[in-house]
């Protein structure tokens, strides 16, 4: 018998904040994690977690098994290639009702895309919008929505005003994918 529960994959889990809330609200959650010692803590917490690369360990995921996909500051460690298997991966498992949730530095802050980006090494591709989101309309998503989260103190600054453009555009962009015309 199929459990009536959400399922939930977080890829790039890291220490499992939200793997802990999704478990929280009934959830059955899973993580995926390449860094060992955030897998370990994970493990410490009881939580469900996959060691190793995601693009290696999305392929033994079955097809429509998951009802919630999340990726929160992940994709831009990732190159092109790579985002593009992750997003053909996802609309593979994601369940028909169910949401992709993706999350990375806004490229619209001038801050960020000019000095914040590139103080992680690890950042590989800073993440344009209209790109990204053809991108997964490419893997075969029904509607892609996004919203710019995590403003700067002068975000309700009228948009024409240079202070605005400095400071106040969104430090994150945040992407839902839905699969399905029925998806919630």
């Amino acid at each position: 018998m199929r459990s009536l529960r959400p399922t939930v994959l977080d890829i790039g889990c890291g220490r499992g904040e939200w793997l802990e809330l999704c478990l929280q609200k009934g959830c059955i959650a899973t993580g995926i994690e390449s860094n060992s010692s955030m897998v370990d803590e994970c493990r410490s917490n009881n939580l469900s977690v996959l060691e190793g690369d995601a693009i290696d360990l999305l392929k033994n995921i079955s097809d429509q098994s998951m009802s919630i996909i999340s990726a929160f500051h992940l994709i831009e460690h990732l190159s092109y290639d790579d985002i593009f298997y992750l997003f053909k991966e996802c609309k593979r498992i994601i369940k028909n009702d169910g949401v992709c949730i993706f999350e990375t530095p806004s490229i619209d802050n001038l801050i960020v895309s000019t000095n914040r980006f590139y103080t992680d090494p690890t950042h590989v591709t800073p993440i344009n919008l209209e790109n990204i989101k053809f991108n997964l309309m490419y893997q075969g998503f029904y509607e892609v929505q996004h919203y710019y989260i995590n403003g700067g103190p002068l975000e309700k600054v009228s948009n024409f005003t240079v202070t605005r453009i400095l400071n106040g555009t969104a430090q994150d962009l945040l992407l839902l994918a839905l699969p399905t015309a029925n998806s919630s």
